[in-house]
């Protein structure tokens, strides 16, 4: 199957956008995976305050069975035992608030740290995704240039144009021109710039050869005298 210029024009303006594209994800990966690892470390951290809280929990409560047994020594003083009873009490309600504080504060910041852990595996599920796409569209750039390949270097019967008659164009080039489908001169005059990137690579030319050479300038010129 024929791929005319445009189309060779738009694979490849459509792979640079994905390469752009790509290039800005496996950017955006690499911060993602930054920031995962950022977040394990917080989460590890995390893990290691609540397992250092449970041993001071652990201590307080030894600290409090050794004041209940302090407080058993000191049952026949009354006054003594009253107040180290409401000492007891507060302590009690202030170990357990502080706690419960704790332990809340540190169950949503785990929460958080897995809901952005879920969000970064699907933002590189995506990104996966978009490269199997650029690398589906890569190959299909290829087979098409393939194709042009074969077309330029197939014989064709001499038709339109005698489009050597433009600085630069030999007969080599006016071959692979009149294989791409380019057998006029009011082709060439119609080109943009965007027209010659597409193209060149077909003609096996540099663009910065077509632009200096002025085909297109050339081509408008030899149309306006004829």
């Amino acid at each position: 199957m024929d791929v005319s210029p445009a189309r060779v024009g738009e694979l490849l303006r459509r792979s640079a956008d994905h390469e752009e594209r790509a290039r800005l994800l496996l950017a955006e990966r690499e911060t993602l995976r930054l920031e995962l690892k950022n977040l394990t470390r917080a989460n590890e951290e995390l893990r290691e305050k609540v397992t250092r809280l449970a041993q001071e929990a652990s201590a307080m409560a030894a600290e409090r069975d050794l004041l209940g047994r302090e407080l058993a020594d000191a049952r026949s003083d009354g006054a003594r035992h009253d107040a180290t009873a409401r000492e007891e009490a507060e302590l009690r309600v202030r170990l357990g608030e502080e706690h419960a504080a704790t332990v809340a504060a540190l169950t949503r910041r785990l929460s958080e740290l897995e809901g952005r852990n879920v969000e970064l595996e699907a933002r590189l599920l995506l990104q996966a995704e978009l490269e199997r796409q650029n690398a589906e569209l890569e190959q299909k750039l290829r087979d098409a240039e393939q194709r042009a390949a074969q077309r330029v270097d197939a014989p064709r019967a001499p038709s339109g144009d005698d489009l050597t008659r433009l600085k630069g164009i030999g007969p080599g080039l006016e071959k692979a021109l009149r294989g791409a489908g380019v057998t006029s001169l009011s082709q060439i005059a119609a080109w943009t710039e965007a027209d010659i990137r597409a193209i060149a690579p077909v003609l096996r030319a540099r663009p910065e050869r077509i632009l200096r050479e002025d085909w297109v300038g050339n081509a408008r010129r030899l149309l306006q005298g004829s």
